[in-house]
């Protein structure tokens, strides 16, 4: 299984991942993320790697990333939703595959915060534009969205 972790950080999420035998190319647009990622999860053995991108940007991808069965935003879809990623998710899944997102739910974030969360009414068109949706807590104010074609 291939994995596009978008919004990567540190890497912690896409490691995991590839511990469980799945391919995995973590994106962000830090630098300093980027190279910490690299840092920490280095050595395995072909399943992970690490690139410095902006995926709301107009330039490509470089490498393109091969379509991939799984695309995560964890904590990250609030930062990097745009129509522009939009675009770019369109090209990478892999038809049938999962967009999986964890936010918080902005509207229920304390004043000055809200930013660091997917709006209900986001998440209402999101119901709308894909097949398949799951909406599912995971802890307080955090919820798991996954979506698929």
């Amino acid at each position: 299984m291939r994995v596009l972790d978008v919004g990567c950080g540190k890497g912690e999420l896409s490691a995991r991942t590839a511990d469980w035998g799945m391919r995995v190319t973590g994106v962000d647009f830090s630098l300093s993320a980027i190279a910490a990622a690299r840092d920490a999860h280095s050595g395995r053995g072909g399943l992970l790697d690490f690139h410095l991108y902006d995926v709301t940007a107009t330039r490509s991808f470089v490498p393109a990333p091969e379509p991939v069965d799984l695309v995560v935003c964890r904590l990250s879809f609030e930062f990097v939703d745009s129509p522009r990623f939009m675009v770019h998710l369109g090209r990478w899944l892999k038809p049938g595959g999962v967009l999986h997102i964890t936010s918080a739910i902005a509207d229920r974030m304390p004043y000055g915060v809200a930013h660091r969360g997917i709006a209900i009414a986001r998440l209402a068109e999101l119901r709308d534009a894909w097949k398949h949706v799951t909406v599912y807590r995971l802890h307080d104010n955090l919820v798991g969205i996954a979506l698929r074609g």
